[in-house]
């Protein structure tokens, strides 16, 4: 057993079929490799394919040639042991592969390591790697493949909506007041996260906005309004669970080009509400869940002024 809980549920994969062995030469294929042979059965009963990795050295770049080997067990939670896995150095012979690769849903036995690790070491093959369930999670999800995640695991992204980092780095978003971080999804979804807009009459007795923040329901803007009271200022306020629907995102940010360019917003709150959208694009840039496409049509539909 492998007893390591995920947040991408492997199962999903059907066990039947080759659903399996195209999410491996697919995530392989976006991962940098190039797939010269797609899978075919192997000596072991499962599928086997070839790619090959193209290496850049500071004298020469070469090719080298994975025997990929994949094994799907997550329906029954079990290690991939050395029976599982026969004929490793005939299969990689076979190919004209300089290396094994074993691609599993679930993760390699103790023994399985053991017999890798002898034939490496005796040269019958020239290296081998393992993309267990927990490597190809953490590259799933740390490189953002969200249309993967979304062909092949559509529950679990849905329900795991990595961050885009696409500025190849996370961007923070916390709270004004206590610091918490705004972006973890379970918040967002809570409703306990929006954004503030403080804005006072101008001259010409028009409300202008002037300071833009992200807080905490609750006590935290509570404690935020009570800031802003010696400034005579008015606050209103936008719900972050709204503006990460993609498709409100998109109409978000068209009413606030709008708001700056009437002038409604003063340089310092621009910038703010820059920063602000930029943080937040990390959790709107993906493919939206079937939840969040009905609850927007419903905002356009059923609400006179869904911005507001």
């Amino acid at each position: 057993m492998t007893n390591n809980p995920s947040s991408l549920d492997f199962k999903e994969i059907p066990h039947d079929g080759d659903q399996f062995e195209l999410f491996c030469r697919d995530f392989l294929s976006e991962y940098g490799l190039y797939i010269e042979t797609p899978p075919n059965r192997g000596a072991d009963g499962g599928k086997d394919m070839l790619v090959i990795e193209r290496r850049t050295g500071s004298i020469a770049n070469t090719e080298f040639r994975w025997l990929v080997s994949c094994k799907h067990f997550a329906a029954s939670d079990r290690s991939v042991g050395p029976a599982d896995e026969i004929n490793i150095v005939e299969r990689v012979s076979g190919f004209e592969a300089d290396g094994f690769l074993g691609f599993y849903s679930t993760i390699p036995s103790a023994g399985l390591i053991s017999e890798l690790d002898r034939l490496a070491n005796k040269k019958l093959i020239s290296e081998y790697r393992i993309f267990d369930h927990r490597i190809i999670e953490s590259i799933l999800i740390a490189n953002s493949r969200n249309l993967l995640m979304a062909r092949y695991l559509p529950t679990s992204f849905g329900a795991t909506r990595p961050l885009s980092t696409l500025w190849g780095k996370v961007i923070d978003l916390r709270c004004h007041v206590c610091g918490r971080d705004l972006l973890d999804i379970d918040f967002i979804d809570s409703q306990m996260a929006m954004i503030v807009y403080a804005s006072k009459l101008d001259d010409d007795k028009s409300e202008k906005i002037f300071e833009v923040k992200t807080v905490c329901k609750g006590e935290c803007d509570q404690i935020y309004e009570g800031r802003l009271g010696a400034r005579e200022a008015y606050t209103s306020w936008m719900d972050i669970h709204r503006v990460c629907m993609p498709s409100f995102f998109a109409d978000y940010v068209r009413n606030v080009m709008l708001a700056i360019q009437e002038g409604r917003y003063e340089i310092q709150a621009v910038e703010q509400l820059g920063e602000i959208v930029r943080a937040l694009a990390q959790r709107v840039m993906r493919i939206p869940t079937a939840k969040e496409k009905a609850e927007y049509k419903d905002l356009v539909e059923n609400e006179s002024d869904p911005w507001s």
